[in-house]
């Protein structure tokens, strides 16, 4: 039955189109938000980078945030790198060339480039339960919502999918470790679907792309829940 479930989620995948708001004017396109990898949490066989070890058989254990830690989380946030290929690695890589101190983002979800397929990778800014750097609001965007311009950073987990979703879709492995990663987080920060967002939900911009589907997510999200709680 588990099987079934996951496989007529994941198939639905391809017709399911992006469920980001409509209408929200975009004049720039944001640079692909792009740390060093510190775990490596595979839901499945995986490639690993260069020097990097072996991740825990239990991938929650590699997901928890250090012991001891009180920061409180309120969204949810998820992007696209909007490349064709990348990883933790890549984008700590791609962040570090622009100045900044790592990867902005606190998850990351490979496409089988320089990671695995579905490969969820741990950043160092979730280690360090630091501000995120992945969705910070125009100034007067955030005005006209009555929200600081790093309302998302400093209140989101930021979850990135690597690939172009204006170009393709998420691969099933891809949108099935999603689904295991939120059921995760929402249920550790009592996070409800309805924060659970897009990039492009909260700001004007196409992220995560227009064959990414929110909604899909969240459903693959609930029937995994259901399974579990079933057995």
């Amino acid at each position: 039955m588990r099987a079934y479930v996951l496989a007529v989620l994941a198939g639905s995948i391809f017709i399911v189109g992006c469920g980001e708001p409509k209408g929200a004017k975009v004049d720039i396109l944001p640079q692909p938000y792009v740390v060093e990898p510190s775990t490596l949490v595979p839901p499945a066989p995986v490639i690993h980078e260069p020097g990097v070890t072996a991740p825990p058989r239990d991938p929650t254990l590699a997901w928890a945030p250090p012991p001891g830690s009180t920061r409180q989380w309120r969204y949810i946030v998820i992007h696209h790198t909007a490349s064709d290929i990348g990883s933790l690695g890549k984008i700590d890589q791609w962040h570090k060339s622009k100045g900044w101190d790592g990867c902005g983002y606190d998850f990351v979800i490979g496409n089988g480039t320089n990671s695995g397929d579905g490969q969820i990778q741990v950043s160092t800014r979730w280690m360090e339960q630091a501000t995120g750097a992945h969705t910070r609001l125009t100034s007067e965007f955030a005005r006209q919502r009555g929200l600081t311009p790093n309302h998302y950073n400093e209140w989101g987990i930021g979850v990135v999918l690597v690939g172009n979703f204006d170009h393709s879709m998420p691969s099933p492995s891809q949108m099935a470790s999603l689904a295991k990663l939120l059921n995760y987080l929402m249920a550790r920060y009592q996070i409800p679907e309805s924060r659970v967002v897009t990039h492009g939900g909260v700001d004007q911009t196409h992220c995560p792309g227009r064959y990414f589907s929110r909604t899909q997510a969240l459903l693959m999200a609930r029937a995994m829940r259901t399974v579990a709680n079933a057995e």
